[in-house]
């Protein structure tokens, strides 16, 4: 028995230690120094007791990135008047934007309040235009402003006023560097006043551990010819199952879904919205929006629910009511200023009328097994969901693209548990190769070839083209800093 009992110990220390994880010495990734100079703008907040801090990072490549998925994305950060579009018609090259959120002192599960930050490399001289882009999509007050940062740097602009809203528009002096700083609601008037006198005073982004736990995961060392194109992080919540959406047994209670499918469009409400966004499938500003307008656009796209936003936003998605019911939907449309179109931070919530062509209910019962099963499902996907998510792609010499994805699970056993079912799926059609960080395994897809491995809490998915060499993706692959 007291054999067993020592060999039982063991055991469990032996489990215990290879569970156990001590990041390792990062260095920042190896990226293009305009990408790089970005980063380094960004403010680091001076608050002493609640300061506000950046909680995930798109940066793109303006003239060498996709026009859809990735401006969807920046457009919700962006200040009105502003898009993606516009911007690379005015010379700028590489953009990089986060969110800044205040925590909470007490243990919650929402942030409290978000400021919008995005720098630019662009043509000088662009400032005064874009600030009067944005005066028009406002109608706010505009007032001139000149910014120096503790560091020296002198940053020349204006500053954009509405009731609830607070914009900044900076162009550093004798630089191609523009900042928009993009306050949303009027609580966070004062943090954004304080984030634009602190811009450039240290090494921005890099200098907080949540950026560094994300961004600096990727590799220093890489084959040569491979260069960082653009990138973006994202927190659990933004990848859409935040632990506020689950009760005890991990069920989503929150979410409201109509499992019945719509045959009429029809207003549903005024709903409340984050920067997570509630309408989370598409999204375009428009000065021609309206409810009319919107609807028909989502039930093209094929979602069920359309929202209208701040006069002239139009969001899509097959769900509403995440953040609850709101009151404030009271903002005339762009597009008609006899209709209302939602509200700082809100959203008028409509049908569309877009049914599936293979959703069928056929009374309750079959409904209510319906739901269970869907929240059989949300419990089982939840484990596989990570903390984190680092998103990358590269080019190489023939401009071929390389994308990385890094799952940062914060547990090495749940990495691990989902790398063993990996590994029993993806491995059938595989095979088993060394890397520096332990076992992987490498098969041709449809796609080009893709690498795959777990070290410690991370799970890294390396997809290349059928050209790719197994040597170069296993010289990518040793170069990941976990």
């Amino acid at each position: 028995m007291s054999v067993l009992l020592v060999f039982g110990v063991f055991g469990w220390f032996t489990l215990a230690n290879a569970f156990a994880y001590a990041p390792p010495e990062r260095k920042p990734p190896a990226m293009p120094e305009r990408t790089a100079g970005t980063l380094t703008e960004f403010p680091v907040d001076t608050d002493a007791t609640a300061p506000l801090t950046p909680e995930s990072v798109i940066a793109e490549d303006l003239q060498n990135s996709p026009k859809s998925g990735s401006d969807n994305q920046t457009a919700k950060r962006l200040p009105p008047g502003v898009n993606c579009e516009n911007l690379r018609q005015r010379g700028a090259t590489t953009l990089t934007t986060t969110v800044y959120r205040r925590r909470p002192k007490t243990e919650q599960l929402t942030p409290v309040g978000e400021i919008f930050i995005c720098v630019l490399r662009i043509t000088p001289g662009q400032a005064d235009v874009i600030a009067v882009d944005i005066v028009k999509a406002t109608s706010g007050n505009r007032s001139g402003t000149r910014l120096q940062s503790p560091r020296g740097g002198i940053y020349v602009g204006s500053k954009i006023q509405t009731p609830q809203t607070l914009i900044y528009v900076l162009e550093k002096q004798g630089a191609d560097t523009l900042i928009l700083i993009y306050s949303p609601t009027a609580a966070m008037n004062d943090a954004a006043i304080r984030l634009a006198g602190n811009v450039g005073n240290g090494e921005g982004l890099s200098d907080y551990p949540e950026t560094q736990n994300a961004l600096w995961t990727l590799p220093q060392q890489k084959p040569s010819d491979l260069v960082l194109i653009d990138f973006s992080t994202k927190t659990r919540a933004e990848m859409g199952l935040a632990p506020s959406d689950l009760n005890s047994n991990g069920t989503n209670t929150n979410r409201k879904t109509d499992d019945v499918p719509v045959v009429k469009p029809g207003f549903v409400g005024c709903y409340k919205d984050t920067s997570a966004f509630d309408l989370d499938g598409f999204l375009e500003r428009s000065q021609s929006n309206t409810p009319q307008r919107c609807i028909e656009t989502c039930r093209a796209k094929s979602f069920k629910y359309a929202g209208v936003q701040y006069s002239e936003s139009c969001l899509c998605g097959n769900s509403y009511g995440k953040y609850g019911a709101a009151d404030n939907c009271n903002m005339k449309c762009t597009g008609d200023s006899s209709q209302i179109c939602g509200g700082y931070s809100s959203n008028g919530i409509y049908t569309t009328g877009f049914v599936a062509k293979d959703v069928q209910v056929t009374d309750n019962r079959n409904k209510d097994l319906k739901n269970a099963d869907t929240q059989e499902l949300i419990d089982l996907f939840s484990q596989f969901i990570p903390e984190r998510a680092t998103h990358a792609r590269y080019q190489d010499a023939a401009r071929r693209d390389w994308e990385v994805v890094i799952y940062d699970y914060d547990s090495t056993r749940r990495a691990w548990n989902n790398w063993l079912l990996l590994s029993w799926t993806v491995g059938l059609g595989g095979q088993s190769i060394s890397l520096k960080h332990g076992g992987g395994i490498y098969a041709d897809t449809g796609d080009g070839r893709a690498l795959i491995f777990q070290k410690n809490p991370y799970l890294i998915f390396v997809l290349a083209s059928a050209a790719t060499s197994i040597d170069k993706l296993i010289l990518l692959g040793n170069g990941f800093q976990v």
